[in-house]
């Protein structure tokens, strides 16, 4: 109808979202649902949970997106959720109109790593650096959530983050929960992606040493030995 907004739903797979939306900013759309499919909602055991994935490619979106369940997928063009045979078949057909949308944007904290109960699946604790979980950084200043965790193999309950914008951490967990022991951050900056340990072979004076290795998406490769007990 005149005067409302063009808003195109598509679903989760085959291209990464970037692409999705740069896509439907091309074709004139206002807004872009990016709705997750079938594996991704576990085949119904999980029909609201979300997946927003990571940029493909670098461009200037101009539009709003969302991400929903695949659920809401259903719900939008009238249909009653399946999460059985071939998710193909039960699609909504490509032009098919649904009903009216309306999304906001809450912020919620970036994001945390999360320790539980290996027998019975309760959290024991979660853990987030101060800084994802308030407004003021919630754009701006980079992501600010964990890639990767590596955990120590000769320190038992130690693990270091990939953290972004975060930098490097070290966390100590167990029974009594998590607590961050260390932290490396630049003076100029980082954007951690991957972290590994690996431990050193040989004779040479740093024989057995465990080192941490962290890959930067800007600077490349840095090499860290945790000091700390």
């Amino acid at each position: 109808d005149p005067g409302e907004e063009k808003v195109v739903v598509l679903q989760r797979g085959v291209c990464f979202f970037s692409e999705k939306v740069e896509q439907a900013q091309l074709a004139g759309y206002d807004a872009v649902i990016i709705a997750n499919h079938h594996i991704g909602s576990g085949d119904g055991a999980n029909p609201d949970g979300s997946l927003c994935g990571s940029q493909g490619h670098e461009f200037t979106p101009t539009i709003a997106g969302a991400c929903t369940g695949h659920r809401a997928f259903h719900l939008i063009f009238g249909q009653t959720p399946t999460y059985a045979g071939d998710p193909l078949q039960d699609d909504p057909e490509v032009g098919a109109l649904g009903a009216d949308v309306r999304a906001a944007a809450q912020f919620d904290g970036w994001g945390y790593v999360r320790l539980l109960d290996r027998r019975t699946m309760e959290e024991i604790d979660a853990y987030a650096i101060d800084e994802a979980l308030v407004d003021d950084f919630a754009q701006g200043y980079g992501d600010l959530s964990v890639h990767e965790v590596a955990v120590d193999p000769r320190k038992r309950g130690l693990a270091y983050l990939s953290y972004y914008s975060g930098g490097l951490r070290v966390i100590r967990y167990g029974k009594q929960g998590i607590e961050e022991v260390g932290h490396y951050i630049d003076d100029d900056g980082n954007n951690f992606w991957g972290v590994e340990v690996h431990r050193l072979r040989g004779r040479g004076r740093l024989s057995g040493k465990t080192l941490v290795l962290a890959s930067d998406r800007d600077s490349g490769l840095w090499i860290f030995r945790y000091t700390g007990h």
